[in-house]
């Protein structure tokens, strides 16, 4: 019985769900539009990637023709089940996405975190180490500089070398880009202009051209 009957009634819905828009199409438009930009308004947070908006758009689409729908009869749903469904769909895609930002940039303050953490401790020398303390590391990649905070608990500054911290960490990222987002979130320090953000520090070496990584990098893991 289910089955002859999805067969008889197999494309009905949308049948009449075109035919009603059809017949009073500005005011389906303006439906649909206005609870498209409900949801995106309601569920894209402000410095979200292109990306993101773009998806929140198009599950916003689909909560607005949801919700026309049911405004027309023909789901048989309560209203605001439409919108509930796609917001359900819409936070499981970021979960899955793992965050709003755009994904090449997240993934190279992840490589910045992931580099640090495994040669933190290996390829780093203190800003203030000798010429000798550097011959005894193997592919120096930068110093540190450690600090208290209130708790007595040390936080660590990171000078990456501008040449490791574009070719060897960011690699194909862009690596301004990358290190714009890190310093909107705290992570880096503002140094320069936009093309020349490394900046000149005073090492026991000498000066050297370094990418700086603040304590905040780690804060948020």
């Amino acid at each position: 019985a289910l089955g002859a009957a999805a067969r008889e009634y197999y494309g009905a819905p949308i049948r009449e769900f075109l035919r009603r828009v059809a017949t009073g199409y500005d005011e389906a438009r303006d439906f649909v539009r206005r609870l498209q930009e409900q949801f995106v308004m309601a569920h894209v947070p402000e410095g979200a990637s292109g990306e993101v908006q773009r998806v929140a758009a198009t599950f916003g689409l689909v909560a607005g023709a949801g919700e026309l729908a049911t405004r027309y009869g023909i789901t048989g749903w309560r209203e605001g089940e439409a919108r509930s469904a796609a917001r359900i769909c819409y936070v499981n895609w970021l979960e899955v996405r793992g965050s709003v930002g755009a994904l090449d940039i997240e993934y190279g303050i992840q490589a910045v975190r992931e580099f640090i953490a495994r040669y933190g401790a290996s390829r780093f020398i203190h800003r203030c180490a000798s010429k000798e303390d550097a011959e005894r590391v193997r592919d120096l990649a930068g110093f540190f500089e450690a600090t208290e905070n209130g708790d007595l608990e040390k936080l660590y500054t990171y000078y990456i070398l501008s040449e490791v911290f574009q070719k060897d960490i960011c690699g194909s990222y862009e690596y301004r880009a990358v290190y714009n987002e890190m310093i909107r979130r705290g992570y880096g320090e503002k140094c320069g202009g936009e093309r020349n953000l490394a900046k000149q520090l005073r090492t026991g070496l000498g000066k050297r051209r370094v990418f700086v990584i603040l304590p905040a990098l780690f804060e948020e893991e």
